[in-house]
């Protein structure tokens, strides 16, 4: 990988279902490890699942279903897809 460049595969991804609630997918610090968990769009507290994902898909999976447990629905064209989440390349303070 070249100097400066991000692995895409390890940044935080988000998906948002059509209710509002967000699924959200974090590598674990210090491994190669997922973890997941989902909150209510505006809200900084998030039900998350402490287990480490091996796979992507399978951390994204369980954020899924941790999200209908927030508000269960029924997930259709609404929800959105799963993105990565951009990093900031510039500090919020100036």
């Amino acid at each position: 990988m070249k100097k400066g460049t991000i692995n895409a595969a390890r940044r935080k991804w988000r998906r948002v279902h059509e209710d509002g609630t967000v699924a959200e997918v974090s590598p674990m610090a210090g491994a190669d490890t997922w973890e997941a968990c989902a909150r209510q769009r505006g809200q900084s507290v998030a039900d998350s699942i402490y287990r480490p994902f091996t796979f992507l898909s399978d951390a994204q999976a369980a954020a899924d279903r941790l999200a209908l447990t927030i508000c269960p629905h029924s997930c259709g064209e609404r929800c959105g897809t799963w993105d990565p989440v951009e990093r900031r390349t510039k500090s919020r303070i100036r």
